[in-house]
């Protein structure tokens, strides 16, 4: 399921990705839903690389937190229930 973030995503060196300027905004990045915990966070797939962020950082439509709607609890309900039972495996 594709949808946007404007989440500053991470390496997992924790050094910021390319965009991620601290000085200016984060860009809204188009990215994959792959999975979800149940609770907060989610994985995402962004330029053929897993990221974890918070799952209310992801949007329906383009646009920054707080101006577009977020994705519908029953979208991350169906991820993890396709993790539950074991079609996708929670990635950490």
């Amino acid at each position: 399921m594709s949808f946007f973030t404007d989440y500053q995503l991470h390496e997992h060196d924790l050094k910021p990705l390319f965009g991620n300027d601290k000085n200016k905004k984060v860009p809204i990045r188009r990215v994959e839903l792959i999975s979800y915990d149940g609770d907060e966070f989610a994985v995402i797939v962004y330029l053929n690389k897993l990221y974890t962020i918070r799952a209310d950082h992801l949007y329906t439509k383009w646009g920054r937190f707080g101006e577009v709607p977020v994705i519908p609890q029953k979208d991350l309900d169906i991820v993890s229930e396709i993790k539950d039972i074991g079609q996708i495996k929670w990635l950490k």
